[in-house]
């Protein structure tokens, strides 16, 4: 499935209530016929994503989406890749969710980093149920921040790292703290 030049349109209320549902609906789960679709390659092109966010006041748009999402069935496990642009410098972002299952929290990570390697990596593991996402953020930089030495030497680097438990629905990061620890990947 190619998809070029969508536009998608995500909004938060000032309740905090979104427009959006990323459980599939129990009659679509109910259907024998989707339990053996398999969804190999759904690509987006040359796409523009816009969320309002009406509870703080912003707006937030990438453009120029290119994505690529599979899932070997309609329930998950999803997988998505995408680089977009923000403010004229490209990012990188990636979805992966676990097997929506009713009555079970539905687990997802999402990785958002600038495309050149550059500035922050941001990493959010967590889960959503009832409407309400919780999970943990953790911040650190980028590969390219390593020092040069530390990639002749081609030596795990020791980061500082932000780490919070997150609350969507309140708006509040708990437990913020800060943890220097060994880089998963070689400088």
């Amino acid at each position: 499935i190619d998809i070029e030049k969508p536009v998608i349109g995500l909004e938060r209320l000032a309740t905090g209530a979104g427009n959006w549902l990323f459980t599939p609906a129990a009659d679509i789960m109910a259907n024998k016929l989707l339990s053996r679709v398999s969804l190999d390659r759904i690509t987006l092109s040359n796409g523009t994503l816009r969320f309002n966010d009406r509870r703080r006041g912003g707006v937030i748009e990438l453009s120029a989406v290119e994505a690529s999402l599979a899932s070997p069935g309609i329930a998950g496990p999803w997988r998505m890749r995408s680089v977009s642009e923000h403010g004229g410098k490209a990012i990188d972002i990636s979805v992966n969710t676990s097997v929506w299952q009713a009555d079970e929290p539905f687990r997802f990570g999402i990785r958002a980093a600038a495309a050149d390697g550059s500035g922050l990596v941001f990493n959010f593991d967590g889960a959503q149920q009832g409407g309400i996402s919780e999970g943990e953020l953790q911040i650190e930089p980028a590969a390219a921040q390593v020092a040069p030495a530390l990639r002749r030497e081609a030596v795990k680097p020791a980061v500082v790292v932000v780490l919070g438990q997150v609350d969507a629905a309140r708006r509040r990061i708990d437990d913020c703290g800060f943890v220097c620890q060994p880089s998963e990947r070689r400088a």
